[in-house]
């Protein structure tokens, strides 16, 4: 935007980028109210301020095109964002037309058609944003010895935030507390947030163009790289599932096994680790389903008993923690633990 003039609305003549009459501008905002960036979805437009968002449509009624421009009103403003604002200059984009991805200041947002908005952040990175006077903390997940953790964003290096859309998936690159460049990855089909970590951390991400197909890297030692499967870099992928409750959080329960269905081919390995309690009891240390069936799916059967040595299995909840080589060919369906409820057994008073 004009920083002398941070609530104008400029734009150029049609199909000639090069040239903009001293006509085409329209302040839309006070400069207490910035406008940050914009987008075409649905084929309108759509201008962001720090505050708000409007759809832009043409104006048929009384604006009259002449030979030094046009006199009169070119657009009709439509307020279509009421409650958030842009607020990474880069962290907007769109899925190819559809919806408008857009980083506010508590959060990630995606607006159906640039009307209205619905975050897509509250329900798993909560913590990473501020929320009424709240400090954007970091969200990490303790499994054992294991720690993972989620780096929120520096609200302070918001120009280096961008949002790009590929594929079904929405690339999100800031820089975390920490001063490390970071990556989460949402899935469109699974409404879902995953974190990349490269070997040379990325800073921007970017759909291939033309007949190309793929997403190119921008990394942080200055090199150019594309995602692909074939790369000569080492890749592993973690996936810790969800405590099982059997939808009762307060009782106990007797775990006898794990069932799980899957592709594990047979030079494959699949570690895995059982937890229960919200993580804070490990029933196994790691082992690996063995032997593996080859490409075809398969079920296995993980035994608490036998992992424990006949100790006590009874918890509230349990989980799994499964790592894998990417490129292994290794596919998980599904898993499902066998259980018995537990008789409470009373206290004294």
């Amino acid at each position: 935007g004009d920083p002398l003039r941070p609530g104008t609305l400029y734009w150029t003549k049609g199909n000639n980028p090069d040239s903009a009459p001293d006509t085409n501008q329209m302040e839309v905002t006070s400069p207490s109210e910035p406008l940050m960036n914009g987008c075409i979805v649905g084929g309108l437009g759509v201008v962001f301020s720090t505050e708000r968002a409007w759809l832009i449509y043409q104006n048929f009624f009384n604006a009259l095109a002449t030979a030094t421009g046009v006199v009169g009103s070119q657009w009709i403003l439509i307020e279509s964002i009421a409650t958030r604002g842009l607020f990474a200059r880069f962290g907007v984009c769109t899925d190819g037309g559809g919806n408008v991805y857009f980083r506010g200041k508590d959060g990630v947002y995606v607006s159906p058609g640039g009307f209205g908005c619905n975050s897509i952040t509250d329900d798993d990175l909560y913590s990473l944003f501020p929320h009424e006077g709240s400090s954007p903390k970091d969200y990490t997940i303790t499994v054992g010895a294991n720690v993972y953790t989620i780096y929120a964003p520096d609200s302070n290096q918001a120009g280096y935030e961008t949002l790009k859309f590929s594929n079904g998936f929405l690339y999100w690159d800031y820089i975390d507390t920490h001063g490390s460049p970071r990556t989460l990855v949402y899935s469109v089909e699974a409404k879902g947030w995953v974190p990349d970590v490269y070997k040379v951390p990325a800073t921007c991400h970017a759909d291939a163009e033309g007949n190309a197909i793929g997403v190119y890297m921008g990394c942080s030692d200055g090199t150019l790289r594309q995602l692909q499967s074939a790369g000569t870099e080492d890749s592993h992928v973690v996936l810790v599932t969800p405590c099982f409750n059997a939808g009762d959080t307060r009782a106990d329960k007797q775990f006898g096994d794990i069932f799980l269905n899957a592709i594990i081919p047979i030079n494959a390995y699949l570690d895995y680790i059982i937890a229960g309690n919200l993580f804070t009891n490990v029933v196994n240390p790691s082992s690996t389903p063995t032997p593996g069936t080859g490409p075809a799916r398969a079920s296995y059967i993980l035994d608490l008993l036998q992992s424990q040595s006949g100790s006590n299995t009874n918890f509230t909840d349990i989980a799994l923690q499964f790592a894998w080589n990417l490129g292994t060919g290794v596919v998980l369906f599904v898993w499902q633990p066998s259980l018995l409820a537990v008789p409470e057994i009373p206290s004294k008073l």
